[in-house]
């Protein structure tokens, strides 16, 4: 069993979300996710999801809001994943990385959250912005 946390980041004032281009981890195409990623030994939620942000994006300047919800999928090897997912506010106007080669990102882009849920490729990432858009 692995836990992971995902962040849904928003710049609420202009009700923006950031999403990431990847590749996948099994199909290997790139798809527009959100961040997200395991938890180290010993981290808690709010270091691992601090963390990921920083290795993903870049972003040193955000606000995780609190907990929206979570989901738990099974992957291929039969590994479980428990995600927990929190509302993150962050600043469209902050530098991002241009791309990380080690994290597999190519892009980034903010986005409406009728965008958002259009072109995220995984259905529990659809609804977290979908509950985050609710919060």
């Amino acid at each position: 069993m692995t836990d992971s946390v995902q962040a849904v980041i928003v710049d609420e004032e202009v009700k923006k979300f950031l999403l990431i281009k990847r590749k996948g981890y099994h199909d290997r195409k790139f798809l527009w996710r959100l961040v997200k990623g395991g938890k180290n030994q010993g981290e808690d939620d709010l270091d691992a999801l601090k963390r990921e942000i920083k290795e993903e994006t870049g972003m040193n300047k955000f606000q995780v809001i609190g907990k929206i919800f979570s989901y738990s999928f099974i992957m291929p090897s039969n590994n479980k994943v428990n995600v927990n997912t929190y509302l993150v506010f962050g600043d469209v106007n902050q530098k991002l990385m241009k791309e990380d080669v080690e994290e597999h990102i190519i892009d980034y882009k903010w986005v409406s959250a009728d965008t958002a849920v259009e072109i995220l490729h995984y259905n529990e990432e659809k609804l977290a912005v979908k509950k985050a858009r609710e919060f």
